[in-house]
Formats: structure tokens, C-alpha cells, sequence
């Protein structure tokens, strides 16, 4: 179970990252453009797979994902280096910030592409009930108490929130 949450994670993150890489080709300048935008496509193939894998949870979907999300890692470390060489030329310094994000989204693309790996060997299905029916309806009524424990917070916040607001207004009539 634990897995199905790194894999619905990551799927969000593989989005947010085209995001940023879309948001940075529009940002940086002319030489970075290309790397931007192929950086960007390739999460944003990864995560139109992750959604195709999400919907039709078949092995054939997650095998597909799976080879996505391995080629958008070996996109990211090649425009990686890319980068890195591109601003060790152009500033003739060693671009240590560059090498520091290398380090720490190479390692988290490798860790979401054998997240992938180990999901697209996995026998567990969406929506199978691994677990018996007393645990679920258990499962089922805390929720339901945490819910309802939420709203109430929520609604007693308004109320009071609304309370003070009269008597705000209250106060400023002449």
C-alpha cells in the first residue's frame, strides 16, 4: 500500500516539474531555451503515461510507464550535464549550485524510476480488497470521525469568525 503512494507522488511531482521547466523556458535566456523545453516535455510524456497508468491500471499501462519515466530520467542527466557544461563555459566557473541539483533530483529520479520498476512488478491492483471488509468499514468510520471532527472545527471557526465580524460592525454604527 505503502507503494501506491510513492507512485500517486511522484505522478504529481513528474507534473509540478514540467510545470517549473515550462515556467523556466520562458524565463531564462536564449541558450538554456532548448533544454528547457525538451526537459519539460519529457516529464510532461511521463506524466501524461503516469495518468494513462493511473486510469487502466493493466501491466501493459505500467510497463509503459515504467520505459517513460527511465528514458525522462536519462533525459534529465544528459540536459543536466548539458547545463552544467553550458555554464562552466559561459561563466568559467565551476557551477556548484548546478552540481548540488544534479546530485539531489538525479537521485530522486532514480529513486521514482525504481519506485516504477518495483510497481510495474508488483501484483497489487487499484481497487483490490487487500484487506478484509471489518478492516475497511473500521478504517471507513475513523475517517469518518476525523471528517467529522474537521467540519466541526471548521464550522465552529466560521461561526466565530462570523460573531466577531458583527460585532465589528455592531460597533461602528453611529
Amino acid at each position: 500500500m505503502q507503494l501506491v503512494n510513492h507512485i500517486d507522488a511522484e505522478g504529481i511531482v513528474t507534473l509540478n516539474l514540467a510545470l517549473y521547466y515550462f515556467a523556466q523556458y520562458s524565463l531564462k535566456p536564449e541558450y538554456y531555451y532548448p533544454l528547457d523545453l525538451v526537459q519539460g516535455l519529457a516529464y510532461a510524456f511521463a506524466f501524461m503515461a503516469f495518468m494513462h497508468m493511473y486510469r487502466d491500471d493493466s501491466s501493459a499501462s505500467r510497463r509503459n510507464y515504467f520505459q517513460v519515466r527511465q528514458i525522462s530520467t536519462h533525459v534529465f542527466y544528459g540536459l543536466a550535464f548539458l547545463n552544467l557544461y553550458i555554464d562552466w563555459s559561459l561563466y568559467e566557473v565551476m557551477p556548484w549550485y548546478g552540481l548540488l541539483y544534479l546530485m539531489v533530483m538525479g537521485r530522486a529520479n532514480s529513486q521514482w524510476t525504481y519506485h516504477a520498476k518495483e510497481w510495474m512488478d508488483s501484483d497489487y491492483m487499484r481497487g483490490d480488497a487487500a484487506e478484509s471488509e471489518e478492516d475497511a468499514d473500521m478504517e471507513s468510520e475513523q475517517d469518518m470521525m476525523v471528517k467529522d471532527r474537521f467540519f466541526n472545527t471548521l464550522f465552529k471557526f466560521a461561526q466565530k469568525t462570523l460573531e466577531h465580524e458583527n460585532d465589528v460592525l455592531n460597533s461602528l454604527k453611529f
